[in-house]
């Protein structure tokens, strides 16, 4: 597995892994526990595509690999919170069959 950095800059998100903190645009955000997981397993590959299975096994746990309806409402509530525009996100982008990618976004 990659060595993840104590603290993941991209933009305007920043996840502080050692202190489980997530900030976007300088405002610390709450996350659930899933969500911090899941953004984790995103940031943790940015720029590499990490299939639904991949991310439903690592997030949920492998008897919920083919719950891509668990993975798309987690994936929508991250945008939510991430995104300044969720319905066209810059960072969380989907690969239609395939699955999601933390875009490594050039400001």
């Amino acid at each position: 597995d990659v060595q993840t950095p104590p603290v993941f800059s991209c933009g305007d998100v920043t996840v502080d892994f050692a202190r489980r903190r997530v900030t976007v645009r300088g405002q610390e955000v709450s996350l659930t526990l899933t969500e911090y997981k899941l953004l984790s397993q995103l940031v943790s590959n940015a720029g590499r595509v990490m299939l639904h299975e991949d991310l439903l096994s690592k997030v949920w746990g492998p008897e919920y690999r083919n719950e891509l309806e668990y993975l798309r409402a987690y994936i929508r509530h991250l945008r939510r919170k991430i995104e300044a525009d969720p319905g066209n996100p810059t960072y969380i982008v989907s690969r239609p069959g395939v699955g999601y990618m933390f875009a490594k976004v050039a400001k």
